[in-house]
């Protein structure tokens, strides 16, 4: 029975995804239980390994693994699929990006460039490697310019400080 119901619930999120990647929206349902690791595309200057996290939830045992990418010195991943990664305890990065359109729509497939203003660090990150509405950068404290485009080419710029020890939120909006 748990054979089953793990591979209906691997069906509807394959299904939820898919819709997802066309849309340009990540459908959040009840019914995602654990996230695929999905491949992602590989530049001169980007790696991918995997990220672990703990899951105590009953389908399917054991932790939840998401693409973690590092490029320029610094490592980044996207992740906040469904109710169960909304819930989980995350790897302490420094800035939280929150990608969301309207009221409570959450988007994915955002690409995101991020110049340090008070620094000479500046990198991109592909809307190949943004699967989630959440995205995870460990970069150090400083003031950085975040510059994100959805797929309709709709751009948001905000600044924001980062600070050593603590995990900065931004909210990255966009209009209904």
């Amino acid at each position: 029975m748990v054979g089953l119901l793990n591979a209906v619930v691997t069906g509807r999120q394959n299904m939820i995804r898919k819709i997802s990647n066309i849309v340009g929206l990540c459908v959040c349902s009840m019914f995602l239980t654990h996230s695929l690791v999905i491949a992602a595309e590989s530049s001169a200057n980007t790696t991918e390994s995997t990220l672990s996290v703990p899951y105590n939830g009953t389908v399917p045992k054991g932790p939840l693994t998401f693409p973690l990418y590092k490029g320029n010195g610094f490592q980044y991943f996207s992740a906040g699929v469904g109710l169960e990664e909304r819930q989980l305890t995350y790897p302490t990065y420094p800035l939280k990006m929150i990608l969301v359109q309207g009221a409570r729509a959450f988007l994915s497939k955002v690409s995101l460039t991020i110049k340090q203003l008070d620094g000479p660090l500046t990198f991109e990150i592909p809307a190949s490697h943004v699967e989630g509405p959440w995205v995870f950068v460990n970069i150090p404290t400083g003031t950085y310019l975040v510059t994100a485009e959805d797929s309709q080419q709709h751009t948001i710029e905000k600044q924001v400080s980062v600070t050593k020890g603590k995990t900065t939120v931004l909210y990255l909006r966009w209009a209904s």
